[in-house]
């Protein structure tokens, strides 16, 4: 199981190096008529000597996941099924900085324009 929660963060800590072993092609139409392309990959990994395999979200970038990709994924040493994928789901710093210029732009549009006036 695959969850990108805070609980799964803390309890995933084993890390596992994962393989790609095929990737899902299919089209798909969206509740606004758009035609596109998603890709599902599934990983296989093994740990204490046995093997799984797990398939992942669904992404739209054909170059995310490609067949025979290593994929560094956390793993729960009680429950090997749950993992993580290492690195995904942070945020970076342009998405931090994107995120806070939306936060200002819809401040603004919510309040109107701020006027500055002159002491002289």
């Amino acid at each position: 199981m695959l969850v990108n929660g805070n609980r799964l963060e803390k309890v995933c800590t084993d890390p596992v190096t994962a393989k790609v072993v095929d990737v899902l092609w299919e089209t798909e139409n969206d509740d606004d008529g758009v035609i596109r392309d998603t890709y599902t990959p599934t990983i296989e990994y093994e740990y204490k000597g046995k093997t799984y395999k797990h398939t992942l979200v669904k992404v739209y970038n054909e170059n995310e996941y490609k067949e025979n990709d290593k994929v560094q994924i956390l793993v729960n040493p009680k429950k090997p099924k749950e993992l993580v994928l290492k690195g995904k789901g942070k945020a970076t710093v342009p998405a931090i900085i994107f995120i806070v210029l939306g936060g200002i732009v819809t401040v603004f549009s919510i309040f109107g324009k701020v006027e500055f006036k002159n002491n002289n």
